[in-house]
Order: C-alpha cells, then sequence, then structure tokens
C-alpha cells in the first residue's frame, strides 16, 4: 500500500519509491483486503509483487518502516545504515500490519500511511 500511496501523494518527481518487506518472499500477490482497499480509493495494484527489503533495500537513500518491529530488523541487518532507516509516520508510532485481518483493519492501515506520507511530503521528506 504505502509504495502505490506514495506514488500517488507525492508531489515531488525526484523522488522514487519502492515497497519491499521484511519478512516476505519475492512475486507474492497482494492480498486481497488489500487489494479492494487500495480499488475503494482509485488506486489499482496491476501486477504488483511483493520483493524482501534485503535484496533492494541497501541501495535506498533513506528507507521508511511502518513498525518498529521492521525499523529494529533493519538496523540491525544494516548496521551502518542505521541513520537512514526512520519510522513513516512523524509522530514515532507504527502501523499495523493488516495480513489476514478485516477489511476494517486493511483500511485504517490505507488511512495511516496516507496521512503518513502526506506529512512526511509536506515536510520534504526529512527524517
Amino acid at each position: 500500500m504505502a509504495e502505490y500511496l506514495a506514488r500517488a501523494l507525492a508531489r515531488d518527481d525526484e523522488i522514487s519509491f519502492a515497497s519491499a518487506g521484511t519478512n516476505t518472499h519475492s512475486r507474492i500477490e497482494p492480498s486481497d483486503g488489500t487489494r479492494q482497499v487500495m480499488k475503494e480509493i482509485g488506486i489499482d495494484l496491476g501486477d504488483h509483487r511483493s520483493q524482501p527489503v534485503w535484496e533492494v533495500g541497501a541501495d535506498a537513500d533513506v528507507i521508511y518502516a511502518l513498525s518498529q518491529e521492521h525499523l529494529d530488523a533493519m538496523a540491525s541487518q544494516w548496521p551502518d545504515r542505521a541513520d537512514d532507516i526512520h519510522l513513516l509516520r512523524l509522530d514515532g508510532a507504527s502501523i499495523a500490519d493488516p495480513y489476514g485481518l478485516d477489511l476494517e483493519s486493511y483500511r485504517k492501515a490505507r488511512d495511516q500511511i496516507e496521512v503518513a506520507i502526506n506529512e512526511r511530503a509536506a515536510t520534504g521528506w526529512d527524517r
């Protein structure tokens, strides 16, 4: 959700976005819940597939994590990159992974991600 929301909401053409997970395998389709709540706001995930952050994150300039657990996992894997890894929410709160939960949980996560991206964009993606 975060990658597609960032692409739709970010006002800076100089920034590129990619999503990756700390606990996923390559090429897994988005869940039905993810597809449905994104479609509700007019975003089609197309042929998006998952990718592990360990395969793509090392080259990122900045990494935003949705939860403290994800941040901690990446910081322990890349201790020299710890200053480049931040929680997406400016207030430092985690966004719960809705995987396997009801649609309302997916909507809540989507909406929290949207607010966090808008806040980040408003600050110029400052860390």
